[in-house]
C-alpha cells in the first residue's frame, strides 16, 4: 500500500486562551515548548485538498499527530473529530471528508501536561519540539 504525507509545518496562527483573540502568533512546527507563547492556546491552520492525482486514496484521509504533549482537542471545519489526554504525545485519528478549502484546530493545554506529569500519568521524558502534524493518503498498490 502507498502513502503520500502531507506535513503541516509552516503557517500555524497561534492564540492564547483568555488574550485578545485578533492578536495571533505565527509559528512553524515543530516549534520549541519553551518558544510557545502561553500555557493555553488554540493553533489553527488553513489547508487545501491535495491534487486528486497525489491522493489517489483507499478510505477517508489520516491526521497523524505527534509530539503533542497537552493536546485536548481537534477540530476540522467546525466539526470536532478528536478530544485527546494530556497524557498522549501521539494521536492517529481519520478524517471525515476534506474539502476544497480547510480549517484545522488544535486547542492545547500545557498545564495539563505538567499536572499530569506531577501526577505521573505523563510521559517522564516530554519532547522539546511540539507538534509534528501530517495528513496522510494511502493507496492501494
Amino acid at each position: 500500500m502507498g502513502e503520500h504525507r502531507i506535513r503541516l509545518r509552516a503557517a500555524w496562527e497561534c492564540t492564547v486562551e483568555g488574550a485578545d483573540p485578533a492578536v495571533t502568533t505565527r509559528l512553524t512546527l515543530p516549534a520549541s515548548i519553551a518558544a510557545l507563547p502561553g500555557r493555553r492556546l488554540k493553533l489553527t491552520r488553513r489547508f487545501g485538498c491535495p491534487p486528486a492525482e497525489s491522493t489517489t486514496q483507499e478510505g477517508s484521509p489520516i491526521l497523524v499527530l505527534e509530539s503533542v504533549p497537552g493536546l485536548v482537542s481537534v477540530v476540522l471545519n467546525g466539526q470536532q473529530i478528536g478530544i485527546v489526554g494530556a497524557d498522549r504525545t501521539a494521536v492517529t485519528l481519520r478524517l471525515p471528508r476534506i474539502e476544497p478549502r480547510n480549517l484545522l484546530e488544535l486547542m492545547v493545554d500545557l498545564d495539563r501536561v505538567r499536572r499530569s506529569m506531577a501526577e505521573g500519568r505523563a510521559p517522564e521524558d516530554p519532547p522539546e519540539a511540539w507538534g509534528d502534524v501530517a495528513l496522510v493518503f494511502r493507496s492501494g498498490g
